[in-house]
């Protein structure tokens, strides 16, 4: 899985996919990380804490396929994601 640092500056995590069908991000740092779809995140979206982990499945068909930011209160964390897309 490709990891990602994060820190209080909003970073690229996942890029847009038009064929993404199911991901699964894991917070493998030490503070907590917020994300959502553009740069301009902040810590009232949805969070993933140390040691947690997001997954989304669209049970084969698409779903959202924009990118994934992510941002930190304070601190770093590092994020693993891994992704499934539909073949084109």
């Amino acid at each position: 899985m490709p990891q990602v640092s994060v820190s209080v500056s909003p970073v690229l995590v996942v890029a847009a996919n038009p064929n993404r069908t199911g991901m699964i991000i894991n917070n493998v740092g030490s503070s907590t990380i917020y994300f959502g779809p553009s740069g301009s995140i902040d810590t009232t979206y949805p969070s993933i804490v140390p040691g947690g982990t997001f997954t989304e499945d669209s049970g084969g068909t698409k779903m959202y396929c924009g990118p994934i930011y992510a941002v930190t209160a304070s601190g770093s964390s590092s994020v693993n994601y891994w992704e499934r897309a539909l073949k084109e």
